[in-house]
């Protein structure tokens, strides 16, 4: 009969843990990583679950997915991968980011050397630069750069966020900031939640993206009224879309990120602001509100 009890013990137990029960936390290891050129440099900032079980391996499994999705595409305008995915044991999570730090700085590296050289002969051509400005220019070419991030940024009881935000520079003006934004994971079994809010309701959600504009540029130290915030952005039509980085649940409430030159000038930056839960709940998907109800912390 004692035989019988355990074994009966170990079946409720294994259904339990089938049906999802969410880790109270999710653990993380930080990697960082760095190679440079001679005129290029990357770096790796990432953070990765560690100890979640099944759950924890199944979100490191996503974003070792967007790894390779994004690094493999570096610098690339058209979308087009410039070395393979990685062919190795996907659990060997150092071999795994290594490779991708070294195929990325080679990559880098050529594009820079190509640049600067360029870069040169057209500094050496051009009669209108006086030589000693040349010959300043020469000495001091722009060095690239390509900071990867992958962080943990947020947790609540039912769901743990991280934040893919990458920094590039190509040697113009200035850099610019790419990556896939907010990954919002279920922790009951570790599915990434793509669609947290309504895209369907874009006019109904109106007000609140006005309000949250407004308070981003006051935050800023701008103040502006909500009828006059739109001659201070770049829209196409008479609405202020969605951000096409997915909005992600933090303790304060949703939040709303956008990206450098999506609804505003590259000066004002990547408008930001936090919507209380009991203000986005009506433009919430049925699975972003089941990431709240247990509330946050």
């Amino acid at each position: 009969m004692r035989r019988k009890s355990i074994i009966a013990l170990g079946l409720v137990l294994a259904v339990a843990v089938s049906c999802g029960q969410a880790p109270k936390s999710i653990q993380v290891k930080n990697y960082t990583y760095a190679d440079s050129t001679a005129y290029s440099h990357v770096s790796m900032d990432v953070d990765l679950p560690s100890g979640a079980g099944a759950v924890g391996d199944r979100i490191t499994g996503k974003l070792l997915e967007v790894t390779d999705d994004i690094m493999s595409r570096i610098s690339s305008y058209e979308d087009e991968r410039f070395f393979p995915s990685f062919d190795g044991d996907k659990k060997d999570v150092e071999a795994f980011l290594k490779y991708y730090l070294k195929q990325a700085s080679g990559v880098i590296g050529k594009q820079s050397d190509e640049d600067v050289k360029e870069r040169a002969e057209s500094i050496k051509e051009n009669e209108n630069i006086p030589e000693e400005e040349k010959a300043d220019l020469l000495a001091n070419p722009p060095t690239w750069g390509y900071d990867f991030s992958l962080k943990r940024v947020g947790e609540g009881d039912a769901y743990v966020v991280f934040q893919s935000e990458d920094y590039i520079y190509m040697g113009g003006a200035h850099g610019g900031v790419v990556g896939q934004g907010a990954l919002t994971f279920d922790k009951k079994d570790g599915s990434l939640v793509e669609n947290i809010i309504d895209r369907s309701k874009v006019s109904e959600i109106q007000p609140l993206l006005l309000k949250g504009v407004v308070s981003y540029f006051a935050d800023a130290g701008f103040q502006v009224e909500e009828d006059k915030v739109k001659d201070y952005l770049s829209l196409d039509g008479d609405l202020i879309p969605l951000p096409d980085w997915e909005p992600y649940p933090s303790e304060q409430g949703l939040v709303f990120t956008y990206q450098q030159y999506e609804i505003a000038s590259y000066a004002a930056g990547m408008p930001s602001f936090t919507v209380p839960f009991s203000e986005a709940a009506p433009f919430m998907t049925p699975e972003g509100k089941n990431l709240i109800r247990s509330g946050s912390r």
